[in-house]
C-alpha cells in the first residue's frame, strides 16, 4: 500500500474531542523523500521486504542511530496526535516526538518499543496531547525522532 505512515507511521491529528481524526501525514517508507539520517552510526537502508512494499529498515550495531522527519507538521496547541506504524525485528527503537513553537522545542514523552526476534509485522501505536504547560508557549508544529538503539535490526512500515 503506497499511502501509509507518519514514521512508517501514520500520523493522525484530532483539534477536539468532537472534531473528526485528519491525517497530517501519510508515509510508505518506500523512500526518504520525508526522512534524514541524523548521526554517524548505523545503516539507513530501504528493503523490498516491507509489509506493503518497500520499508525503511535500520541496522545498528552501537551508540543510538536517530532518524528524523525532514519537515515539521502544522498542528494546533493541545491537538491529540495519533501516530500508527508496523514493525518487526531484533531491538529496540523509540518514537520521539517534538513540540514546536515561535523559539522553543518540547520533547515529549517518548513511545519505547523492543522487539525480541519479531518475524511477523506488529502494529503499534501511540496517542498523546500536543502541551507545553511548563514553558507556557503555544505548539503549532511537530517534529518526530526515531530512535535505534544498540544491536537492532528494525523495519518499519506503514
Amino acid at each position: 500500500m503506497k499511502n501509509s505512515l507518519i514514521i512508517a507511521l501514520a500520523a493522525l491529528v484530532t483539534f477536539s474531542a468532537s472534531a473528526a481524526e485528519r491525517i497530517v501525514l501519510q508515509d510508505t517508507f518506500d523512500d526518504s523523500k520525508n526522512w534524514f539520517r541524523n548521526g554517524k552510526s548505523g545503516k539507513f537502508n530501504f528493503s523490498d521486504a516491507g509489509k506493503d512494499g518497500k520499508c525503511l529498515n535500520i541496522i545498528n550495531a552501537d551508540n543510538i542511530f536517530m532518524c528524523n522527519i525532514s519537515k515539521t507538521l502544522p498542528v494546533k496547541n493541545n491537538a491529540t496526535v495519533k501516530v500508527t506504524f508496523d514493525a518487526k525485528g531484533t531491538g529496540a527503537c523509540s518514537l520521539n516526538p517534538m513540540g514546536r513553537g515561535p523559539g522553543v522545542t518540547v520533547y515529549l514523552p517518548a513511545k519505547h518499543i523492543k522487539l525480541t526476534d519479531a518475524k511477523n509485522w506488529q502494529a503499534f501505536e501511540y496517542t498523546f496531547q500536543l502541551t507545553d504547560v511548563k514553558n507556557k508557549k503555544a505548539l503549532d508544529n511537530l517534529a518526530f525522532r526515531l530512535n535505534f538503539y544498540k544491536n537492532c535490526n528494525i523495519m518499519v512500515d506503514n
